[in-house]
């Protein structure tokens, strides 16, 4: 499904990212949870969304590792920090069309979900094409 991202003119909105915690797994079977930053960052994206519903959306989930130590537990568990993002936009309001996408490991990003947006007309959407770093900040595992 990463294709799918791939083919399509994108500009990434920002980087979302993540912890991991025992006490999470009562949130969800991943132990993932969203931090007040991570929070932050996506109701500034559902903010820049509710004025372009138009814009596809593609949640990018990430996770430890390096390139080589990618495998299908680790896109699951990327596909899942999306979801929760994902859930995060549709209930402050998002409506846009989004896709969760599994990464892993495969490009070295560390915990985290990147959102890029595409749009099949134009890639300039006038949005800002990553969120200031101090909401970004990565949580080193």
């Amino acid at each position: 499904m990463a294709s799918d991202a791939e083919e399509q003119p994108a500009i990434c909105l920002g980087d979302v990212a993540l912890e991991y915690g025992l006490d999470a797994f009562k949130e969800n079977s991943s132990g993932l949870r969203l931090p007040q930053a991570a929070l932050s960052a996506l109701l500034q994206a559902a903010r820049e969304l509710h004025a372009r519903p138009s814009i596809k959306v593609f949640l990018e989930g990430h996770v430890p590792g390096r390139p080589q130590e990618n495998n299908a537990l680790r896109e699951s568990i990327g596909e899942e920090a999306a979801d929760i993002c994902k859930d995060c936009l549709e209930n402050a309001g998002v409506k846009n069309d989004m896709t969760c996408i599994g990464l892993g490991s495969s490009q070295g990003l560390g915990l985290r979900v990147r959102l890029m947006l595409s749009d099949e007309d134009s890639t300039d959407l006038g949005l800002p094409e990553v969120l200031p770093d101090e909401e970004t900040e990565q949580v080193v595992m």
